[in-house]
C-alpha cells in the first residue's frame, strides 16, 4: 500500500481544482492545479509537516494533470511508498 496519497478530484476545472488525501479529506486550494501539485511534491521532498521518515528511502510518482491534449482525460495522482 501507499503511506501517502493525494489525488486530483477529476473535476476538470484546473483553476479551481479539488484533491483527496490519504484520510479521505477534500482539499480546495484555489490555485492553478500544476502550481498546487508541484508545491505538494516540493513540500513532501522537504518533509514539511514531518510526513515521512527521512532515514528511509521512498518512491514518489507524480502525474501532472494539465497541460495535456484537449482530447485526453487524465488524473493527477501522487503515490509515495516508504519502507522499501
Amino acid at each position: 500500500g501507499f503511506n501517502y496519497w493525494y489525488s486530483y478530484g477529476t473535476f476538470d476545472e484546473h483553476k479551481n481544482p479539488h484533491y483527496w488525501d490519504t484520510d479521505g479529506k477534500r482539499h480546495d486550494p484555489k490555485e492553478w492545479s500544476p502550481l498546487h501539485e508541484s508545491g505538494k511534491v516540493v513540500s513532501y521532498l522537504k518533509n514539511e509537516g514531518n510526513v515521512r521518515d527521512t532515514k528511509k528511502p521512498f518512491f514518489i510518482m507524480v502525474g501532472m494533470n494539465p497541460p495535456h491534449w484537449m482530447i485526453a482525460k487524465s488524473r493527477t495522482l501522487i503515490f509515495i511508498k516508504t519502507n522499501l
